[in-house]
């Protein structure tokens, strides 16, 4: 929902209005001085208070207008006909606004004697993309491509069951690759409106899917990169997918698998007109998402956390397409402390939150605030082996939680299990150790209720542990063939969706459907 504050006197009159109702609540709350001291003492991921002066996420893109050249040959046209118009008869060129037969004007149009058939198999589809105009804004074009659901809908104002159990029986499996290929899924992320599933394939590709995910649904191919995908994120709108891949490149795609911009440099893509200024590429670029509610992208290369500011151009030209005019340049650039690589990054999106997380290669964490554009915290040694995966509990836009719910994050480490951390606290709060991560990368998830806790393992199973009683497991979700790489909840239902490397993607429901 939304929340309105106004003060009065000495406290605060708060109106807050939810999403699934609709009634509105007014509250009024009275702060003594060293209560409001405090609220502002310890470090919360939700974003309090306002922008500083000098703040780096005040920083905007703005891209400057050139003159167009074609209002300045109407104009000069429109000069040349007013002279005309004074001169006599006698005087105007002869072809001036006539038409003369023996130019071909007065002739008729020749008939089409002959056309091609482009289409063989008549109205049957060979491709999956569909036709776009490119005339049209972003927000028709992301409407009519991805055929989203109205907002109004029964099924997308659902609201998340809180307390379901955890989605331990099967649903439904689709394989995105060939059962001849050597190729397994990496990574798996579900959509903000729980609608799409990102999955990326080892093949150098990402695979867009309906959820829920079952047989018989064909999915969008995203071809560009020249390497693995290592990340991919989301926007808030849900128009586009960033994706880093291994070939040190970021691309931001639309709904149409085109790419909208390719960033390979580290500082800015605007031409270059002095020879001084560094611009290299990226170098052991990690991983980058959308940041501060589409605002801005995050980069995580060498040691170094980035922040840039961005523009996306959505008319794409396949004959042009060297014409883009997507823009993107740095605004400040944080090094991890202390580190010579940072190897994981995360920070919310769904929200405004100033604060960055970061793992380095010293096995430290460090807590980036980019308000102040500093670090906040630093806790070395946050597990035995380096950090390879962050995720934040974000939760959900389908379910409300207080303001402390979203300082929890977790953690995983090969050989090392996942740990449960408090921004609170400079210390882990409770460790996972039972599943099995002894060379893969496994991931990590937490569902939107806060409740469960899952992973992937290398004794081709998924973890379900219970974040609030013990460390030992919930559920052993079995049936898989292969290491299970990566798990997903989603954002409106009660499903698991686990990647494993034989090329399929499994859903696991808790209980009934949402209707």
């Amino acid at each position: 929902g939304s929340c309105y504050a106004h003060q009065h006197g000495d406290g605060l009159q708060v109106a807050v209005a939810s999403a699934f109702t609709r009634h509105v609540h007014l509250f009024k709350a009275v702060l003594s001085p060293h209560a409001a001291c405090s609220a502002y003492e310890g470090l919360l991921m939700v974003a309090r208070g306002e922008l500083s002066a000098s703040s780096p996420l005040k920083a905007r893109l703005h891209l400057k207008s050139k003159p167009e050249k074609a209002k300045k040959h109407a104009s000069a046209r429109q000069n040349s006909r007013a002279m005309l118009g004074r001169l006599p008869n006698m005087a105007r060129p002869v072809t001036f606004e006539r038409q003369i037969k023996s130019s071909g004007y007065g002739a008729t149009r020749p008939r089409k004697m002959f056309v091609p058939n482009t289409n063989a198999r008549g109205s049957q589809k060979t491709s999956f993309r569909p036709a776009v105009d490119m005339s049209r804004s972003r927000q028709e074009l992301s409407s009519a491509s991805f055929a989203k659901r109205p907002l109004g809908s029964a099924k997308s104002m659902a609201q998340y069951p809180t307390d379901c159990p955890a989605p331990t029986n099967f649903r439904a499996s689709t394989s995105l690759v060939e059962k001849a290929a050597a190729q397994g899924v990496t990574a798996l992320q579900y959509s903000n409106d729980g609608q799409y599933v990102a999955a990326s394939v080892s093949d150098y590709s990402m695979r867009v899917l309906n959820a829920p995910v079952g047989r018989g649904k064909t999915p969008r191919v995203f071809l560009g990169h020249s390497g693995n995908i290592q990340s991919m994120s989301w926007s808030c709108s849900g128009d586009s997918v960033l994706t880093t891949a291994s070939d040190s490149c970021i691309k931001v795609w639309n709904a149409q698998t085109q790419c909208l911009v390719t960033m390979a440099t580290a500082s800015h893509n605007f031409k270059v007109k002095r020879e001084h200024e560094p611009n290299n590429a990226f170098k052991d670029l990690r991983c980058a998402q959308f940041y501060y509610m589409d605002q801005f992208i995050l980069a995580a290369h060498a040691h170094c956390i980035t922040l840039y500011k961005y523009f996306l151009d959505p008319k794409v030209d396949d004959l042009k397409r060297y014409e883009n005019k997507s823009r993107y340049q740095e605004v400040i650039n944080l090094p991890h402390a202390q580190a010579q690589s940072v190897t994981s990054m995360s920070a919310v999106n769904t929200f405004h939150s100033h604060l960055v997380l970061s793992a380095g290669s010293d096995r430290s964490l460090a807590v980036m605030d980019m308000n102040q554009g500093q670090i906040a915290r630093h806790i070395p040694q946050a597990q035995k082996k380096q950090i390879h995966t962050i995720r934040i509990n974000e939760g959900s836009a389908y379910v409300g939680h207080a303001a402390d719910f979203y300082n929890l994050f977790a953690t995983c480490a090969v050989s090392d299990g996942a740990a449960l951390w408090d921004l609170r606290a400079d210390e882990c709060v409770r460790r996972f150790n039972s599943h099995v991560s002894r060379a893969h990368k496994v991931g990590v998830a937490i569902s939107p209720c806060g409740r469960f806790l899952a992973t992937g393992s290398e004794d081709r199973c998924a973890y379900i542990y219970d974040m609030r009683n013990s460390t030992s497991y919930l559920h052993k979700l079995s049936g898989h063939t292969d290491v299970v790489v990566d798990v997903a909840f989603s954002p409106i239902k009660s499903h698991l969706l686990t990647g494993c490397q034989d090329g399929q993607v499994r859903c696991f429901d808790g209980s009934k459907e949402i209707e």
